[in-house]
């Protein structure tokens, strides 16, 4: 039985360990001049005008995809029903091509699922490290431009985007000042120079 630390719990132990290393270093005047802040990197992104322009944008391309596999599913429905009523009238030969063309259309259809899933999959990941990295540089010159030592991602439970908090005061938490600084950001077209 190997003695492992999950990815989250890893995470955990660095944060308390960076915290605590700080808190511990911070004597004197430097602790009264240290601030710390916390930001929901997950409401970042799916509140912010940017990342409701990129599901709104997710959505209609997922809707597209819905109606092309619609489109194909309806033709093997054709293909089958023609079939059905050829059965009756049709030599073994060709029932068993049309037969077998029914299969390749079958294949067809789970192949453009399984494709079309893997690339949304893979286009939803590049967008959202686009919007983190992006949201990441506004925390960042936000922090420098207001003396912060320390800013910690906070979104509940184990996150996927970094840090995890167990609790910080709502006078710490900075999201709704970062969310309002980057919707001005990316409405000002700010955010593409990044």
């Amino acid at each position: 039985m190997k003695n492992t630390i999950s990815r989250s719990n890893f995470r955990l132990i660095n944060t308390i360990a960076a915290v605590m290393f700080l808190m511990a270093s911070a004597t004197g005047a430097y602790a009264a001049e240290m601030k710390i802040g916390s930001v929901n990197l997950q409401i970042l992104i799916n509140e912010s005008d940017m990342g409701l322009d990129a599901i709104k944008k997710m959505k209609a391309n997922i809707e597209r995809e819905n109606n092309i596999l619609k489109g194909k599913q309806k033709a093997y429905k054709k293909l089958e029903q023609d079939l059905e009523q050829q059965r009756m009238m049709s030599r073994p030969e060709v029932l068993e091509e049309k037969e077998q063309e029914l299969l390749r259309k079958k294949r067809e259809i789970e192949l453009y699922k399984q494709d079309t899933r893997r690339t949304i999959q893979r286009h939803q990941a590049r967008v959202t490290s686009g919007i983190v990295k992006k949201v990441k540089a506004v925390i960042v010159d936000y922090a420098k431009a207001n003396g912060y030592s320390l800013i910690l991602e906070g979104s509940e439970g184990p996150a996927k985007m970094g840090g995890f908090i167990i609790y910080a005061s709502e006078k710490v938490d900075l999201t709704n000042t970062i969310l309002k600084l980057f919707n001005e950001k990316y409405k000002a077209g700010e955010l593409d120079k990044k």
